[in-house]
């Protein structure tokens, strides 16, 4: 199965180790700046069937869309993602304030 892993924090890295595990998959992590050094680490652990991408050329890539932002950064990293017309999107975000205090319920009702 091809996927994309739309960050590379601590839920999206984990994420995207555990899943090149199985050998009928290939991963796509979806970044805003992939060749960024801090990154290749996590390209190392993916090996030959795991790459980083832009974010949009992942979705484009991958049949199936995992969402693992963090959440300040969640919007932009939907409208980066493109056309999802036919992919399945498994959404692991959690409106959680930054100082890890409770739930940023700003705009829920928008």
């Amino acid at each position: 199965m091809k996927i994309a892993v739309i960050g590379a924090g601590n839920v999206g890295s984990t994420l995207a180790q555990a899943l090149i595990k199985v050998p009928a998959n290939e991963i796509f992590v979806g970044l805003r700046q992939p060749e960024d050094p801090k990154y290749a680490q996590l390209g190392k652990n993916l090996g030959g069937r795991g790459k980083l991408l832009k974010v949009a050329d992942a979705v484009k890539a991958s049949q199936f869309v995992i969402l693992a932002t963090p959440w300040p950064k969640t919007e932009e990293a939907i409208k980066a993602m493109g056309d999802l017309t036919g992919k399945v999107i498994l959404d692991c975000t959690n409106p959680l304030k930054s100082d890890l205090s409770g739930l940023d319920t700003q705009g829920a009702n928008s």
